[in-house]
């Protein structure tokens, strides 16, 4: 099974600055399980108080392993258009605890050395 979730505030915020946008969302709550959540470059750009919430929904929707790309340096491209677009810039240190939350084993990998602020995890 695969399917997108896109959290529903977030959504709401896209369709209104979007042109179009297809919509993939399937209600919190469906009954299925993945064997691979992956995650890219998005918790970074949630609001700190949205991290959480949205890793719980994750790991809930998981039965195998996630995969996260997770930026820790503020965002370039923001600038360009008067938006701060990295909502929670934080260390490696704070992911690795964010994510312990939900999964036992949490493995760290940094895949470009060119940009260390780039962290990818994979959760068991």
């Amino acid at each position: 099974a695969y399917g997108v979730d896109l959290v529903e505030c977030y959504l709401d915020a896209a369709l209104t600055e979007a042109t179009s946008i297809q919509n993939y969302t399937t209600p919190v709550g469906w009954p299925e399980k993945f064997d691979l959540s992956y995650c890219c470059d998005v918790l970074e750009h949630l609001r700190p108080h949205d991290v959480t919430p949205s890793l719980e929904v994750i790991r809930e929707h998981t039965k195998g392993e996630a995969f996260f790309s997770i930026a820790s340096a503020k965002d370039e491209c923001g600038k360009r258009i008067g938006k701060t677009l990295h909502l929670t810039v934080e260390p490696v240190e704070f992911w690795f605890k964010q994510l312990y939350v939900f999964w036992d084993r949490v493995e760290w990998f940094c895949p470009e050395l060119s940009k260390p602020w780039r962290n990818c995890f994979v959760c068991r």
